[in-house]
C-alpha cells in the first residue's frame, strides 16, 4: 500500500483556510454501499461510482476537460445514473465538447454483477443518443476502448508477460485498477489482483476527497507544501522522547536509548514519505514537455503539418505526452478502425516510446532537487544514532546487542540510501520500501516505550509534544498560503477555461 499525502488533512479540515471543506467533511459522512464504476470518454474524462440502487455516489473529471466540464455543476450527486449521464451529455454539447468532429462516446461499466452491468449500460447509451439526437448529434456510443488506454496496457502486458492475471485482462477491468491505482492507496501490481468490489469502494472513497479544481499542478504544489510541513514537523517533534529519555537516564538506565532509537527510525520514515509524496508527481512522465524533435515526430504518425501541432498542446501551451494521447484519443476514436488508423497508432507508439525514454532521462536530473531534504533527514537521524553509539559503553551487554542491532538497521539503510543520491537513481517505490522498514521498527520501540513509561511520564511528554507544536505556527502558515495560493490557481484556470468554452 501507498500511503496518502500525509495525515494532515485533519489539521487542514479545521484551519481556517479557503481549501474545500467538502472533502474533508466527506470523511464523517455515512459511506454508500458502493456497486458500479462507470466511465465515460468524451474527451472530457468523466468517473462516476454507483450505489446499489444505480444511484451516483461519487462524480469526478479524470483529466483537465473533464475537471472543467464537471466544475460549479449541482445535481449529479444522490441522482439516477441516468439523470447524471443526461446532464453531463448536455453539458458536453453546451460546452462544445460533443460537436460534428467529436461525436463518439466510449463508455465502460464495471459492476459486481454481469447483468446489473449490461442493464446499466443500455441506460446509459439510451440517454446519450436521446440526449445528442435532441441537440441534432448523431452520436455513437461505444465501448471504452481508447487508444491511450490500449497503450498502457499494452505497456503492462509486456511488462509482465509471465502473470496470467495481467495476460488476461480487458480495457475496462484494466481501466479501473489504473483508476484505483492513481488515488495513490494501491499500486498498479496490487490493484489488478483485487477483486471488483474492492476496487470500486478505493475509487469511490478517492474521488469523494477530490477537490472539483484538483488540477494536477495544485495537486503537485498541495504535495510540495505538505512535504515541507512534514519534514519540518518531524525534525521537532520526532525527538520528543530522546529528549525526555536524556533528561531521566538515571530513572531508566537500562532503556534511555528508546527515545533516540524511535527518533532516528521515526523521522527517517517520516522524512522519507515525505519526499516520496512529491516524486509522485515528479515521475509522471505524462506531465513533462517533450522536444521538438519528438513532437515533429508525433506530428509526422499523426499526419499533422506545422500549422496543426498548436492542436496537440495543453491548456498551459506545452506538448506532452498527456496532450498528445488526450488528442489522439479523439482523433482515433472518430476515425474508427481501418488499417490506415492502425498504422498511425503504430507509428504514434513508437514516436511516443522514444519520446518517454527522453522525459525519464529529465526526471532523473529533476528530482535531483530532493536529495538535500533527503540528506536533512538522514543527518538528523544520524546524531539521534551518534547518541545510542554513545551509550554503549553505559549499558549492559544484554542491552547493547539490541541497541548495535538498531544501529545496525539505520546504518544499513542510510548506506543504501546515500549510495542511491550518489547514483542519481532515487525514486518513490525506493523511498516507500526504506519508510515503510524504518515505520515498523519505530512501531515497535513505541511499544516498548509506552510499556517502560509511567502515566506521569506519558503525560509530562504530551504536555511537552503540544509545546513544541505550538512552535511549527511559522511551519503552519507556509503550509496554508502555499495551498491557498495553489488552489487560487487552480480555480482561476478552471473558470477560464469554462468560460472560454461557455462563450
Amino acid at each position: 500500500m501507498k500511503r496518502k499525502l500525509t495525515a494532515i488533512t485533519g489539521m487542514l479540515c479545521a484551519a481556517a483556510m479557503t481549501v474545500s471543506m467538502a472533502a474533508c467533511n466527506n470523511k464523517n459522512s455515512k459511506e454508500a454501499e458502493v456497486s458500479t464504476f462507470v466511465s465515460l470518454d468524451i474527451n472530457p474524462a468523466i468517473e462516476l461510482t454507483l450505489d446499489t440502487d444505480n444511484k451516483v455516489v461519487s462524480a469526478v473529471g479524470s483529466n483537465e476537460d473533464g475537471k472543467v466540464l464537471l466544475y460549479g455543476e449541482e445535481g449529479l450527486i444522490g441522482v439516477d445514473v441516468e439523470v447524471a449521464v443526461e446532464k453531463i451529455t448536455d453539458l458536453a454539447i453546451d460546452l462544445g465538447y460533443i460537436n460534428e468532429d467529436n461525436k463518439v462516446v466510449q463508455a465502460s461499466v464495471t459492476a459486481n454483477g454481469e447483468v446489473n452491468a449490461s442493464n446499466i449500460r443500455a441506460k446509459i447509451d439510451a440517454k446519450v443518443d436521446a440526449v445528442a439526437d435532441k441537440a441534432g448529434i448523431n452520436v455513437e456510443v461505444q465501448t471504452l476502448d481508447s487508444y491511450s488506454l490500449n497503450r498502457k496496457l499494452d505497456e503492462f502486458k509486456a511488462k509482465y508477460p509471465n502473470n496470467g492475471v495481467i495476460q488476461a485482462l480487458t480495457v475496462p477491468q484494466f481501466k479501473l485498477a489504473l483508476s484505483a491505482a492513481e488515488t495513490g492507496e494501491v499500486t498498479l501490481e496490487a490493484a489488478v489482483e483485487m477483486n471488483t468490489e474492492e476496487l470500486i469502494k478505493v475509487v469511490s472513497e478517492a474521488h469523494r476527497q477530490i477537490e472539483a479544481y484538483a488540477t494536477e499542478a495544485y495537486n503537485k504544489a498541495k504535495a510540495e507544501a505538505m512535504s515541507a510541513y512534514d519534514i519540518a514537523a518531524g525534525l521537532v517533534l520526532d525527538g520528543v522522547y530522546s529528549e525526555f529519555y536524556a533528561k531521566n537516564v538515571i530513572s531508566h538506565p537500562t532503556t534511555f536509548y528508546y527515545g533516540a532509537a524511535y527518533q532516528a527510525y521515526k523521522l527517517s520514515a517520516t522524512g522519507f514519505n515525505a519526499v516520496a509524496d512529491v516524486l509522485v508527481f515528479a515521475e509522471k512522465i505524462g506531465n513533462y514537455p517533450i522536444n521538438e524533435a519528438r513532437v515533429e515526430a508525433v506530428a509526422s504518425a499523426l499526419g499533422l503539418t506545422a500549422d496543426k501541432v498548436e492542436l496537440l498542446k495543453d491548456s498551459d501551451g506545452n506538448i506532452t505526452v498527456n496532450s498528445i494521447e488526450a488528442y489522439a484519443d479523439k482523433v482515433f476514436k472518430n476515425l474508427g478502425e481501418t488499417e490506415e488508423v492502425k498504422q498511425m497508432q503504430a507509428e504514434l507508439t513508437a514516436a511516443l516510446g522514444y519520446a518517454e525514454a527522453d522525459v525519464k532521462a529529465e526526471i532523473e536530473k529533476a528530482i535531483e532537487k530532493y536529495a538535500p531534504q533527503i540528506e536533512t533527514v538522514l543527518n538528523a537521524a544520524t546524531t539521534a544514532v551518534d547518541t545510542m553509539k554513545g551509550a554503549l559503553v553505559l549499558l549492559p551487554e544484554v542491552v547493547t546487542n539490541q541497541v548495535d542491532e538498531a544501529v545496525k538497521l539505520f546504518e544499513d539503510v542510510a548506506a543504501e540510501l546515500k549510495n542511491v543520491l550518489e547514483t542519481g537513481t532515487l525514486n518513490e517505490a525506493t523511498l516507500r520500501g526504506y519508510a515503510d522498514a524504518l515505520n515498523a521498527r519505530a512501531d515497535e520501540i513505541l511499544v516498548n516505550i509506552n510499556a517502560d513509561l509511567s502515566d506521569e511520564e506519558k503525560a509530562e511528554i504530551n504536555s511537552r509534544r503540544a509545546e513544541l507544536e505550538g512552535k511549527l505556527a511559522d511551519a503552519k502558515q507556509k503550509l496554508e498560503s502555499a495551498v491557498t495560493e495553489a488552489e487560487n490557481k487552480a480555480k482561476a484556470q478552471i473558470e477560464r477555461l469554462k468560460g472560454e468554452r461557455a462563450a
